[in-house]
């Protein structure tokens, strides 16, 4: 066997599945023939096409490439020899034990014909040394079926492939949840996955998963670590029924290494263990949701009863600047106080540093303490000018404010205020 492609669009291909490979900390999950199986690839001969797959049990990628030329006559020719013999034995349809079992045998030597189990993070290696600028690559299976020699230019490298191949060909029926932008959805999911903690106390919540919801024309993103607490909204086309997905932040990363333009819109697809996107190389990316048991957080309320009594208008890369300089000047503590007057904010760290910064609003003198970490995670999805607002009770909203000085009502942002 023995084929080849450009280089290119093997490339496009194969990185993105090759994100998903060792994110998995060695869970296993069960193959077709009922074999516990840690994550693998799998490389698939199918209509002029190399089929590129990954298994894990919390992810599925998939991805095809056409071939500029192929040879598999010896193939060919032994899956034609092999069907032979198991229509012969089909025809029985009082089969013994052995013939059975003879036939299940047949099958799977049909199956590793066209379809091979290969080394994956060796594959991973390979993708990261392999210069772009070459053309062509070509495979080429040895005579013992144990590695593909692979050939470009100027590299001469070579893959394994394992002897024991497990049948993981069986996929789970995707159905489509809606369209989106692909830009505002990969670039949400990056934003907001920072602020989901990774602390293992908090791994079998809710809350150490991104939340996702689907409302009529609305695609809304929840993501908080406890402290701090985003929600933003993004438009969604084609969606017939609401729906309500927990991911975790680090399988939803796995996303993040599909290809699109900017003006790409991308189709959400789920299964009912899944969910994920196809990419514009037509990759098939899906990640594992939460398990049944982690039930959304119910945060709603908690937006409506939010007390809104001042209001400040604030530069955000002052605001940002100050705060981040004043905790370098103090790394005993992440506490830093908001010393509030009217047209004027001083941030202050325990040792008394200050720096003063001027603001927009009538208010009265007050001091509000907060949390530098979870300010900054909040800080990164300010736009230029924002709003902070404050009242009765124990948080802090931030409003991103546009040009003309209009709330950006498709995002909400809040925190504690330390007491």
């Amino acid at each position: 066997m023995k084929f080849s492609m450009y280089l290119n669009n093997f490339l496009e291909v194969a990185n993105v599945i090759s994100k998903s490979i060792g994110k998995d900390n060695s869970n296993s999950f069960e193959s077709v023939d009922g074999k516990k199986i840690v994550e693998h690839t799998i490389f698939k001969i199918h209509q002029n096409k190399l089929i590129i797959q990954h298994r894990t049990s919390q992810s599925f990628f998939k991805g095809s490439v056409d071939f500029k030329d192929i040879d598999i006559t010896k193939e060919e020719l032994q899956a034609r020899e092999l069907q032979t013999k198991i229509n012969e034995l089909e025809k029985n349809t009082n089969r013994n034990e052995e013939e059975e079992k003879e036939l299940d045998k047949l099958k799977l030597n049909m199956l590793k014909l066209f379809n091979f189990e290969v080394d994956s993070f060796q594959l991973r290696t390979i993708l990261s040394i392999i210069p772009k600028d070459e053309s062509i690559i070509t495979f080429e299976l040895s005579d013992n079926c144990r590695q593909f020699e692979i050939y470009t230019l100027h590299y001469k490298l070579k893959l394994p492939v394992y002897d024991t191949f497990q049948d993981t060909t069986k996929e789970e029926e995707i159905t489509i949840l809606g369209t989106v932008s692909a830009n505002e959805f990969l670039s949400t999911i990056s934003d907001l996955n920072k602020i989901v903690p990774n602390d293992n106390i908090v791994q079998k919540s809710p809350g150490s998963c991104l939340h996702i919801f689907g409302k009529k024309d609305k695609l809304v993103f929840m993501a908080t670590n406890g402290i701090a607490l985003v929600e933003k909204t993004i438009n969604l086309e084609d969606s017939e029924n609401d729906f309500t997905i927990l991911v975790k932040p680090n399988l939803a990363n796995l996303l993040l290494s599909s290809k699109f333009e900017v003006d790409d819109i991308l189709s959400i697809y789920v299964t009912n263990t899944q969910i994920g996107i196809i990419d514009k190389f037509n990759t098939l990316c899906l990640v594992a949701k939460a398990g049944t048991n982690f039930e959304p957080l119910q945060y709603e309320n908690f937006k409506q009863l939010f007390s809104r009594e001042y209001t400040m208008t604030i530069q955000s890369n002052q605001f940002k600047n100050a705060v981040d300089n004043i905790a370098k000047l103090c790394m005993i503590s992440n506490e830093e106080t908001l010393n509030i007057s009217p047209n004027k904010i001083v941030v202050e760290n325990m040792n008394l540093d200050r720096i003063e910064m001027q603001a927009e609003g009538e208010v009265k003198e007050t001091q509000l303490k907060i949390n530098k970490p979870s300010f900054s995670l909040l800080s990164n999805l300010f736009t230029d000018k924002i709003n902070m607002v404050w009242g009765k009770n124990d948080f802090i909203m931030f409003e991103n404010l546009d040009n003309d000085n209009n709330v950006d009502e498709n995002i909400f942002m809040i925190m504690s205020i330390n007491k």
